[in-house]
């Protein structure tokens, strides 16, 4: 439910963005911050700020040294999300690699791809629930958006995590926080003056899915206008429903599927069997073991079913966006890179798609 501000934002300095968080909190408790800081009109980064030296410590990198350190915190929380997605997996850092100016982390239960050069700030957050503390590692982009947080569990080792705090807390510890006004979405080339049969080939001449932004930025395309130009052999559009058919469809024949939600520092990818799906609020919920999986509907304009080639065979993909292009979240069948694409995940895929008729 989205919480309403009684207050004018642009009247509220740092000290009074804490009275005003505080007060929300008393008239509707447990509101999680990213709806607050909705409510009340400035970014979430602003309102995390706005409690340091209280239950938040500004962080000062480097990120992955201090993401390396998690491995001794035990069970973890992960959590990304954009405007339309919330994935939040459970399991155990494990080792971070560094490739390209991004991280790479891989453990028990969590996979991420952390676009680290994206992060303007982190900070650690201690915050009441009726069970205790609860503490987590949140980290934010220069619009203040969280990109990434991390919920540690309850049997975290406290001294492991006030070390790793204290080693890593900025010189900064002010309640104010620079944040960069949020930037519209840069408008795709008019289709006209996209090459479309260049495009089909270079799509045709993949060889792994990794290759495909940089063949899209090569060609001058966003991905959902590539899909539209594509053709109906490479990518065909489903109504939104489709999402439902295919988590639905998924449960019922028990195939493990791969998740992938993104935003502009962070992808969270869990790979497992689906859970229990229900529908609440305009929500997709998704629940599985280790992973949970939120849907905003109303704000999902079209589903395509996306197929690349590559050398171990074609690689077919069930993706949601938004109208105005944002990729919110892709399904792929398991696989393991040198294994062809499972025939279940594929068969399920066509299911869906005869769904639509």
């Amino acid at each position: 439910m989205k919480t309403q501000s009684k207050r004018a934002p642009e009247t509220l300095s740092p000290g009074g963005l804490y009275e005003a968080w505080a007060e929300l909190q008393r008239y509707e408790p447990g509101v999680r911050a990213h709806d607050a800081a909705e409510a009340l009109e400035v970014s979430e980064a602003d309102l995390v700020a706005s409690t340091c030296g209280d239950t938040a410590t500004r962080l000062d990198g480097p990120w992955d040294e201090m993401l390396a350190g998690l491995h001794r915190m035990g069970q973890l929380t992960t959590v990304t999300r954009n405007e339309c997605a919330v994935h939040e997996t459970v399991g155990r850092y494990g080792r971070v690699h560094v490739m390209g100016g991004n991280l790479f982390v891989r453990g028990v239960g969590i996979d991420l791809r952390l676009l680290t050069g994206k992060w303007h700030v982190g900070f650690a957050v201690r915050r009441s629930t009726e069970a205790g503390p609860r503490y987590s590692l949140q980290f934010f982009d220069r619009h203040g958006i969280a990109v990434h947080k991390i919920y540690l569990g309850e049997e975290v080792r406290q001294d492991a995590y006030e070390s790793l705090v204290n080693r890593h807390a900025h010189d900064d510890q002010s309640t104010a926080q620079n944040t960069d006004a949020p930037e519209s979405r840069t408008a795709d080339h008019p289709d006209g003056q996209v090459n479309v049969d260049t495009l089909r080939t270079r799509w045709a001449s993949l060889e792994d899915t990794h290759d495909f932004t940089p063949m899209l930025a090569e060609q001058g395309v966003s991905r959902l206008q590539a899909l539209r130009l594509a053709g109906n052999d490479f990518a065909r559009r489903l109504p939104p429903p489709a999402l439902r058919r295919l988590m639905h469809g998924a449960h019922a024949a028990g195939i493990p599927v791969m998740v992938f939600v993104p935003n502009s520092g962070a992808v969270q990818i869990s790979t497992g069997p689906v859970g229990r799906v229900r529908l609440t609020n305009g929500w997709t919920n998704v629940t599985s073991p280790t992973f949970t999986l939120h849907v905003r509907d109303d704000r999902i304009d079209s589903v395509w079913v996306v197929q690349k080639p590559t050398v171990d065979g074609v690689v077919t993909s069930l993706e949601l966006y938004t109208a105005d292009g944002e990729n919110v979240v892709l399904f792929y069948g398991e696989r393991n890179p040198g294994h062809a694409e499972s025939l279940v995940w594929r068969d399920l895929v066509a299911w869906v798609e005869r769904g639509k008729r």
